[in-house]
Parts: C-alpha cells; structure tokens; sequence
C-alpha cells in the first residue's frame, strides 16, 4: 500500500481508507545522514513538540495528525515506504488497528 501511495511521488497525499491511518509527505531532496523514511519519521514526531497539547484526546489539528497516528495506542502493525523522484522525496506510511 505504501509503495503504490508514492508512485511518481504525487504532490497530494493519498487518500487513506477508514481502517487505516496515512503519513503521506513529499519534500525537497536533502542529503544527510538520514534515509528517505528515517527523516520523514523524524519530522512527524517532532511536530507533536511545536504544539501545545493539553489532552491526550486527539482534537483533530491537521498539523498534528502524523504525529497522532504514530503515537495511537490501537496502532498494531506500520507499512512505510520512500521514494526519490528528481528534486524530491516522498514517504507515505500506513498504520493498522486491530
């Protein structure tokens, strides 16, 4: 599911199913010492730092909702794949409740 969602690194997320949770992120090509999937991840959880969170509810905030579907507690098994098309990156993930 991963590997189909980034084909051609589409600049729009794809769309996810109701029994799955998606991270999709297409970014400017970076050389470092992360891969493709790794700086995703990383960018993904380090969003929940930028936000205030009060609760442990999630309230929705489109800027949170990687973040979220990393941390779910119902979240039992993680499909990601990354791609490098010319001058730019994407990843996608999938993310399995029971």
């Amino acid at each position: 599911m991963a590997q189909a969602a980034i084909l051609n690194c589409p600049q729009n997320a794809p769309r996810a199913s109701e029994s799955n949770g998606l991270s999709y992120l297409n970014i400017s090509a970076v050389k470092g010492p992360f891969g493709i999937v790794e700086r995703a991840l990383l960018i993904w959880s380090t969003s929940g730092n930028s936000w205030p969170i009060a609760s442990t509810v999630y309230n929705g905030n489109p800027e949170l909702l990687s973040f979220a579907n990393m941390i779910r507690t119902t979240t039992t098994a993680v499909g990601c794949s990354g791609i490098k098309c010319g001058e730019r990156h994407a990843t996608a993930c999938f993310f399995f409740s029971s």
